[in-house]
């Protein structure tokens, strides 16, 4: 699927993404846990850890992150703060 990015796309590449991506490489260093073995405890494929872990695609369903977090023994945590 081609599509272009939407500015929501573009927040989420710049600035969600990069923060979750961070967090899951650290618990998954912490549990020395490698990509293999992430997919293998999620049930899914190395592509979808692949993607998952890729800063720049923004396709990451609330889903996956819970499935990631579950495999690593973590929570996730979403904190929105409103500007004043």
């Amino acid at each position: 699927m081609n599509r272009q990015l939407t500015q929501k796309d573009r927040q989420v590449n710049n600035d969600i993404k990069p923060l979750i991506t961070s967090g899951i490489r650290r618990a998954m260093r912490r549990r020395k846990m490698s990509q293999s073995e992430l997919a293998r405890r999620m049930g899914t494929s190395r592509m979808v850890v692949h993607r998952l872990l890729d800063e720049g695609d923004a396709s990451l369903t609330v889903n996956t992150l819970s499935r990631a977090a579950d495999a690593l023994g973590a929570r996730v945590y979403v904190r929105l703060q409103v500007p004043r």
